[in-house]
Formats: C-alpha cells, structure tokens, sequence
C-alpha cells in the first residue's frame, strides 16, 4: 500500500506473548489475521464517525466541516472506502493506497505553484456591472484570467490509522479464541 498503512505480525510483542506455552500453533495463521484485519478496518471506519484518532484525541475540524457541516475527512468519502487489509501466514497490514492518505495520517505541509487560471462571474447585462461571486464556466458570461502565487498549506495530523485499547482487547479476544480453537483442533 502506498498511502498509509499499520502492521501487525506473529512477533509483535503483545501477540507473542498470547502464544507463550501455547504448542501445536499452525505455521499458517491467515485466519486469524483476517479476522484482525477485518476488525481493523471496521474500527478504523468509525473514526471517520467519530473523527477522533487511535489517541483518543478529537481530529481538528476541517475548514469544509466548519463552513457545510459534515464530518473531516468524510466530503466524498473515498479515503474511508479505500481502507482495506492485507493479511498471509503471520501478519496483517490495514490501511489506504490513495495518495493522499499519508498526510492526513501524518499532517504536513503541502506546497503549492503558481498558476494562472480563468475565473467566471455572471455579469449584468442591462448594467455591465459584474457580480462578486463565481459561477461554474457554463452559467458564466465573463471570464478574468487570475494569477494564484506559490503558497503552502499546512495539514494537521488527523491519524486515523493505530490501534486504540477498544483494538487491542478485542485481538486479544480474537487471538484468545483462535488459541482455543487451536487447542481443541489438535486434542
């Protein structure tokens, strides 16, 4: 994934531990990193709902969000639709592979460069005078070419990615059920 993603393994240290004594534990634990996958991903969508990180701390609200309503992060909602998981034998990945994900994960600043671009206003016809609002190019009748110098914007951090104490005691529940059933499998 090249957005942003999180990481789970066999060795992860909480993980490990729930193994310690444990014998007959397969080689092939896709099961069970499914199951945690598929959990990640439900949980990490209700932050989108809820717009507050692994953390617990509430995200900043977006401009958008001020000014329309809504939720941050949730305009069209393609980022919470691109969180998928990835899982094989001893681990699993949770995360997003549009392009933009990493900073809202993460913040940071976004440079911009110049650019030139035509701005379209409705223009009186009976008076000439042109209004102050823009309208889309197809409800115009008169353009002005505008230059927008280089500017950067900076993000804040909005992480939505990471594993909450909700996270970590439902894997273990998951992982103490696969033990279980492990242990019952092989007797």
């Amino acid at each position: 994934m090249a957005g942003a993603k999180i990481s789970l393994s066999a060795n992860f240290s909480p993980l490990d531990k729930l193994f310690e004594g444990v014998e007959n534990i397969p080689d092939d634990m896709t099961d069970l990193f499914n199951q945690i996958g598929i959990l990640l991903v439900d949980s990490t969508g209700q932050r989108f709902l809820t717009s507050v990180g692994p953390d617990g701390k509430a995200w900043e609200p977006s401009q958008r969000a001020i000014k329309s309503g809504g939720n941050t992060l949730l305009k069209a909602g393609h980022l919470l639709q691109s969180l998928t998981y990835i899982s094989d034998r001893n681990s699993v990945e949770i995360g997003s592979n549009i392009i933009y994900a990493a900073i809202h994960q993460f913040g940071g600043d976004i440079k911009k460069k110049e650019r030139s671009q035509d701005l379209f206003f409705r223009q009186n016809k009976k008076t000439g005078k042109v209004g102050n609002r823009f309208v889309k190019k197809s409800r115009s009748n008169f353009a002005q070419k505008a230059t927008v110098g280089a500017h950067s914007i900076t993000m804040p951090a909005r992480p939505y990615l990471g594993l909450d104490d909700n996270d970590n005691n439902n894997i273990i529940d998951i992982v103490g059920d696969y033990i279980r059933d492990t242990i019952q499998a092989s007797t």
